[in-house]
């Protein structure tokens, strides 16, 4: 017989086992156009490294097997490193020059600490996996909590990322701060004007790419974030950045270029001024070198002296913008040819230094899209797949350690510390901050895009008119804007609106 004392071990011994191991269930003609927008030269033909074709297709195209909530079966994920390489053509950016010796990192605090230990704050707990991968179903526009814990990212070998990162900078050489890069900013930006096919959209703000950028066949904007994601005082030497990434849709003659990011000085709104580099990933060849990288890029988060880009089946690849380095622009070349360094005419490059990948007991899920929310403590990013007929996206965070800029970790890996199922289609953004719920969509009236605005539970979730072809997007905390880029040649916009209406 079990006396009292005996009865309520048992009660709390059974409630914390059920506690722990039961979480919540949850048809032109391709050309190639310079900067003014006229056509520029020809491929030479001495490629070296191609990008190849875009199977991280992300969310443009939604050509997996998610139609739903629903994840079976064991995890079949890309590596997010292809065995064909890099870039291409561009328009050009032939300014060519030493911008003054190599300086301080972007400003703001070092990532000094590579430790990953779990940040102070509430915890939570996850059963060991591999768990349950159940389908999780809504109405259209209301949102739904899953758990997060069915998800988990391996993270990357920092100590060879930092080896190969700085291999590939003692050979090229001529390595530059961010301050240098945006010192440095070659192309100007246009006035946002007010008409977007017809839609007029009221307190948008922003600016318009040059024509060359605004017209070009194979670029394509995708993920946006800036320097109020960046540092907690939301400014770089006191400039206010926008950073937006574009991938190459294999529309242009010659072969793949991969991704590159703008960065743009927006400070003040009336001279925008903004440079392009490309995103490379280092290579263990004999003589160091580098390719461009394969990836639709639909989101990005720079954090501290990171740039995070998500790598749609496998999870986040991760850039150093410590060693940004400077390569030569007078041959349309790409990686080490002849003895000197190209990159499609890019004067900078931007080198990969890890990579978070699914894990194989991980509930598959998709990265279509990445956001920063800096105001929960710690910070946390938002994650999530675009689906192009169905409401039944997921949205995921993940747990940051602001010391290290990295995901916090649970004995060894990432874990999602909560999910929704969105309740929304054609998502291609979405960001959380200061408790709400803000989702970019493609599509939703006629050519148009809408604005959500919803949490768990709240019920149907209200709109707003957003542009046509919006994507990812960003918070500028200190003026409590909501930025996006839209994709589609001749339209695109880099803008923004009051977060709160």
């Amino acid at each position: 017989m079990i006396n009292r004392g005996e009865g309520w071990r048992w009660f709390a011994l059974t409630f914390t086992f059920l506690l722990l191991g039961c979480p919540a269930p949850a048809p032109l003609q391709a050309q190639r156009l310079g900067d003014s927008g006229t056509p520029g030269p020809l491929d030479t033909g001495r490629i070296r490294w191609d990008a190849g074709s875009k199977r991280d297709s992300g969310h443009s195209i939604d050509s997996g097997p998610l139609v739903s909530a629903r994840d079976t079966g064991p995890l079949h994920f890309d590596s997010g490193i292809s065995v064909t390489d890099a870039a291409g053509m561009e328009g050009m950016d032939a300014s060519i020059g030493e911008t003054g010796a190599t300086g301080s990192a972007d400003g703001g605090m070092p990532d000094t600490m590579p430790q990953d230990a779990p940040d102070a704050g509430a915890m939570w707990a996850c059963a060991p996996l591999p768990m349950s991968c159940p389908e999780v179903q809504t109405q259209r526009h209301r949102m739904i909590s899953t758990s997060g814990c069915r998800f988990a990212l391996e993270p990357p070998d920092w100590q060879s990322g930092n080896e190969s990162v700085e291999r590939l900078v003692r050979r090229v050489g001529n390595r530059r701060s961010m301050e240098q890069l945006l010192a440095d900013l070659n192309r100007e930006g246009r006035g946002l004007g007010g008409w977007y096919l017809g839609r007029s959209i009221v307190g948008a703000e922003g600016f318009r790419w040059n024509t060359g950028d605004d017209n070009v066949r194979y670029w394509m904007p995708q993920g946006v974030s800036g320097s109020s994601d960046a540092w907690d005082h939301g400014r770089v030497n006191g400039r206010r950045i926008v950073v937006v990434a574009w991938y190459d849709n294999d529309e242009g003659p010659g072969s793949n270029r991969g991704v590159r990011v703008s960065f743009a000085d927006h400070t003040d709104p009336e001279d925008v001024r903004y440079r392009h580099a490309l995103l490379v990933e280092p290579l263990p060849t004999a003589i160091p070198n580098f390719r461009g990288i394969d990836s639709h890029a639909g989101g990005i988060v720079w954090y501290g002296n990171y740039l995070y880009v998500a790598q749609t089946r496998t999870g986040f690849r991760v850039f150093d913008l410590t060693n940004i380095m400077q390569v030569e622009t007078d041959e349309d070349e790409m990686g080490y040819v002849d003895g000197q360094y190209y990159a499609r005419r890019y004067k900078y490059i931007i080198p990969q230094i890890g990579l978070y990948r699914l894990h194989e007991d991980s509930c598959r899920v998709k990265f279509s899209f990445v956001a920063l929310d800096r105001s929960t403590s710690p910070h946390r990013f938002l994650s999530g797949e675009y689906h192009s007929d169905d409401d039944s996206g997921r949205l995921v965070h993940w747990r940051l350690t602001p010391n290290t800029h990295r995901l916090e970790l649970r004995e060894g890996l990432a874990r999602g510390e909560d999910a929704a199922v969105s309740g929304e289609t054609k998502m291609q953004g979405a960001v959380t901050y200061e408790g709400r719920w803000y989702i970019s969509s493609s599509t939703q009236f006629l050519r148009y895009g809408k604005l959500y605005t919803t949490a768990p539970g709240e019920g149907a979730s209200s709109e707003r008119p957003w542009p046509y072809g919006p994507e990812d997007l960003y918070v500028e905390r200190d003026r409590d804007r909501l930025w996006t880029a839209t994709e589609f040649r001749g339209y695109r916009k880099v803008m923004n609106l009051r977060r709160r209406p």
